[in-house]
């Protein structure tokens, strides 16, 4: 039997559900007992204990569906983020956001250069810049949406380097918003998909060349601009 201390309950509670998963007592997809139940196997008030459930569902460790109970989740980085952020837990900001990108891109592609970047890589870059462009003249925002998205995704992935893609694909839902609103602030701005495209060029020819400078330069520029799209200065 659990003993918890009245002071932090909600607290106490979140670890013992956390313990549970953690050793696998609860396993992914399986419901935990009810509140009633609960409550009453831990000595807790439901009210308490509903604290401590809303905490495990914030963080993504379990989810609780109207009238049938609370399931454990199978853990994802990238609902955790997502999670975390709808629930103003993370307080990142537009730039935030850009900033994080824009050094997982200019990273991955730096390991890439360093490490010979190899043509079928290259391949699939052009590949959704292509896409981009064809989705560009026909003026479809939903299209280029997905390819740019795909774009920058290929980028991450050069290094080969399997944390760099766990850290983009745990932010991907978030970037992928953020992405969206640069390209329709961009538009607005400008009044056509050309900075983007020009932006988007200048950095697969970087990499084609294997030239770190022109590659930092294109990334650089396009943080002032994504900057200012947002009044930061």
């Amino acid at each position: 039997m659990e003993e918890f201390r009245r002071a932090s309950l909600s607290d106490q509670i979140f670890d013992y559900i956390k313990r549970q998963i953690d050793n696998g007592v609860w396993k992914p997809g399986e419901k935990i007992p009810s509140e009633t139940e609960l409550a009453k196997e831990l000595g807790v008030s439901r009210m308490s204990l509903r604290s401590g459930i809303k905490k495990a569902n914030v963080l993504g460790l379990t989810e609780t569906r109207t009238g049938e109970g609370t399931f454990v989740k199978k853990f994802s980085m990238g609902s955790y983020f997502k999670e975390l952020y709808d629930a103003d837990i993370l307080s990142w900001n537009a730039n935030d956001l850009n900033d994080l990108f824009t050094i997982l891109q200019l990273g991955s592609a730096r390991i890439s250069i360093m490490n010979n970047l190899s043509d079928k890589h290259l391949d699939k870059l052009k590949e959704q810049l292509d896409n981009m462009i064809r989705a560009a003249n026909e003026s479809s925002m939903d299209d280029f949406h997905v390819y740019d998205i795909a774009f920058h995704r290929e980028i991450c992935s050069l290094a080969e380097n399997e944390m760099l893609m766990l850290i983009f694909s745990a932010i991907e839902s978030l970037i992928k918003e953020r992405i969206n609103e640069n390209v329709r602030r961009s538009i607005e701005i400008n009044g056509s998909f050309d900075i983007l495209l020009s932006h988007h060029q200048d950095i697969y020819d970087a990499i084609k060349d294997r030239d770190i400078s022109k590659l930092t330069a294109a990334y650089d520029s396009s943080i002032i601009r994504s900057h200012s799209y947002y009044n930061r200065y």
